[in-house]
C-alpha cells in the first residue's frame, strides 16, 4: 500500500479556497478584515498626508520651473513602489507577528486538526480566511492612500498656495497610466499576502520563549517583511511588461 504523498502548504490552501464559502472561515475573513482595516486608517491618513505635502507642497517650490517634469517622474515611483509596499509592510509589521503566535499556539494545542467547519481542509485553517483578509485589506489600503495623497497634496498646495494649483492634476493625470494605477493595489495584496503566509509558515522554525510562548517574536516581523520586499521584487517586473 503506498504512502499518500504530503501536500505542501501552498497545495493545501489552493484545494481550499472554496471553503472560504462556508460561514466559519466566512466570519473570521470579515472579522480580520475590518479589524485591521479600521486599525490602519490613522497610519493611512498620516502617510497620505505626507506623500501629498511632500509631492505638492514641498518639492515644487524647491524645484522651480522643472516641478512638472521631475514630479511627473517621481509620482508613478510612489503609486507603484511606495504606496503597495508601504502597506503591505505596515500589515507584516504590526500583525503577521501576531498571527504567528496564533499559528504556534493552535498547532502546539492540536487545535487545527480538531477544527470540523473545515472538513478536509482543517490543515489550512485559520491560514486561509487571515491570507485572503489581507490581500483585500492591502487591496482598499492603496487605493486611499494613493487616491488620500493626491487628494489631500492637492487641497494642502490650493489652501497654501505654494505652486501652481493646475500642478497636482497635471501630475496625477499625466505621471502615471490606467494600467498603472490598476496594477498598483493588485500588486500590494500580492506583497501583503507574501509577508502573512511567510512569515506564519516559518513561525514554527523559530524556538518560543520559555516563560511566555505566546509572545510575538522578532524574527516573525523580519521575515514577514523580507516576504514583502521578495514578492515586491518579483512582481516589480510585471510593469516592464508593458
Amino acid at each position: 500500500m503506498s504512502r499518500p504523498v504530503p501536500q505542501s502548504l501552498l497545495d493545501r490552501l489552493w484545494q481550499g479556497r472554496q471553503s472560504l464559502k462556508k460561514p466559519l472561515p466566512r466570519a473570521t475573513l470579515r472579522q480580520e478584515r475590518d479589524e485591521q482595516l479600521q486599525r490602519l486608517l490613522p497610519a493611512l491618513a498620516l502617510l497620505s498626508l505626507a506623500a501629498g505635502g511632500l509631492h505638492f507642497l514641498v518639492l515644487p517650490p524647491l524645484l522651480g520651473d522643472g516641478a512638472a517634469l521631475v514630479l511627473e517622474g517621481l509620482w508613478p515611483v510612489w503609486v507603484w513602489h511606495g504606496a503597495p509596499l508601504a502597506v503591505a509592510g505596515v500589515l507584516a509589521v504590526r500583525r503577521a507577528p501576531e498571527l504567528a503566535v496564533a499559528w504556534r499556539r493552535a498547532e502546539r494545542r492540536g487545535e487545527r486538526a480538531r477544527l470540523d467547519p473545515m472538513g478536509p481542509d482543517a490543515r489550512a485553517w485559520p491560514l486561509l480566511p487571515w491570507v485572503r483578509a489581507h490581500v483585500d485589506v492591502a487591496v482598499v489600503a492603496c487605493l486611499l492612500l494613493v487616491g488620500g495623497s493626491a487628494v489631500l497634496g492637492a487641497l494642502a498646495s490650493w489652501m497654501l498656495q505654494s505652486a501652481d494649483p493646475d500642478l497636482p492634476l497635471a501630475v496625477v493625470l499625466e505621471g502615471a497610466s490606467p494600467a498603472l494605477y490598476a496594477l498598483a493595489p493588485l500588486r500590494a495584496g500580492a506583497c501583503a499576502a507574501a509577508g502573512v503566509l511567510w512569515g506564519i509558515a516559518l513561525a514554527r522554525r523559530w524556538p518560543t520563549d520559555p516563560v511566555d510562548p505566546d509572545r510575538p517574536l522578532r524574527q516573525d516581523a523580519w521575515v514577514a517583511l523580507g516576504g514583502v520586499l521578495a514578492m515586491g521584487v518579483l512582481t516589480h517586473w510585471v510593469r516592464l511588461l508593458w
